[in-house]
């Protein structure tokens, strides 16, 4: 690991930054060095907290002053992997440097935020990009490809189920002290699990309406909210049912999407996706957790190249990014809450 000087009256310019030293950095800058073992990566960590041991590699160079460095080129990236709550101000702050920027989800925490990040004048020659990597899954991909081609139509309602434990996810660390259990950080199960959220927007739309309410929690007493069960509605009268729970003792991640005639079942721990109808069709993917992370990079650094914008960018997300508002909304108003 290398520790930067800061050195008088000269920024320091840099074609690809990290933002935090997290699990999520760590990932990044893994696949990162897979994809390119030669590129140069600098890392930004702005606490004084111990440093994980993977960063004592000589290919990383630790920095900890943002007010320091300035992009290198027009294609220089900004990885922003911070607590959610930091994002706002990391991604006005590089982007005024000249990055491009790819953020980690949730993109923020704060309801009037996202009026506030699409005010910002974020150069139009930038490239953004928002980390919801289950969309790079090809399980997801397949079933946006049935329902393009008409081969899913008639849904009358879907069921998303994701239960884990998140005490169990940081071993290097007591759970309470991490993100994932810190409301004023963007903890709790809406944001840590907004993933599926995200991918019931990406293959069903936006929908027009949400009931949040607080499920049992087992009497675990936490800053933010542990278990939630979420009821949305469509605009073509099919709803989805939402439970999500971040200390399980289950480890469950499916999607059961039901249609006049048949049933369609995402199961993401087994990567598979099963019909039951007429007959029981099973179709299994190869790709594992870590190949979307690499499909992501590689699709971030392929915009880069050729110039050209992320499907998946800031404007992009934002209906994933008012859902989840409102979802937060409805927990706290105890009712139903229509989105604009």
């Amino acid at each position: 690991m290398k520790i930067m000087k800061k050195q008088k009256n000269n920024l320091m310019k840099i074609d690809l930054l990290v933002v935090g030293t997290g699990n999520i950095a760590i990932r990044h800058i893994k696949n990162i060095q897979t994809i390119n073992p030669e590129k140069k990566i600098y890392v930004l960590k702005r606490t004084n907290s111990k440093i994980d041991g993977f960063f004592n590699n000589n290919k990383i160079n630790v920095i900890h002053n943002m007010n320091k460095i300035t992009s290198y080129c027009k294609n220089s990236l900004a990885l922003i992997c911070s607590p959610a709550s930091l994002h706002l101000n990391d991604i006005k702050n590089l982007a005024a440097k000249g990055f491009n920027i790819f953020v980690e989800k949730p993109l923020l925490i704060k309801q009037n935020r996202v009026s506030l990040l699409l005010k910002k004048q974020l150069d139009e020659r930038l490239l953004t990009h928002v980390g919801y990597n289950m969309r790079f899954t090809d399980r997801i991909n397949y079933i946006k490809k049935q329902i393009t081609k008409g081969k899913i139509t008639d849904i009358k309602d879907i069921y998303i189920e994701v239960l884990t434990d998140f005490r169990k996810w940081r071993k290097n660390k007591k759970y309470k002290d991490t993100v994932s259990f810190n409301k004023s950080l963007g903890g709790g199960v809406i944001n840590e699990l907004s993933h599926e959220v995200d991918y019931m927007i990406y293959l069903f739309g936006k929908p027009k309406s949400v009931r949040v309410d607080q499920h049992n929690a087992n009497n675990f007493i936490a800053d933010v909210e542990l278990s939630i069960i979420a009821n949305f509605k469509y605009e073509n009268n099919f709803s989805v049912k939402l439970y999500a729970n971040m200390i399980s003792n289950k480890n469950t991640r499916i999607c059961k999407i039901n249609t006049e005639n048949k049933e369609i079942i995402i199961n993401h721990l087994t990567n598979e996706v099963i019909t039951n109808g007429s007959s029981t069709n099973v179709v299994e993917f190869k790709d594992s957790v870590n190949t979307s992370y690499i499909k992501q990079l590689k699709y971030v650094f392929n915009c880069l190249e050729k110039n050209i914008k992320s499907i998946f960018s800031i404007n992009s997300i934002i209906p994933t990014q008012l859902t989840l508002n409102a979802m937060h909304s409805s927990l706290i108003q105890k009712k139903r809450v229509y989105l604009r």
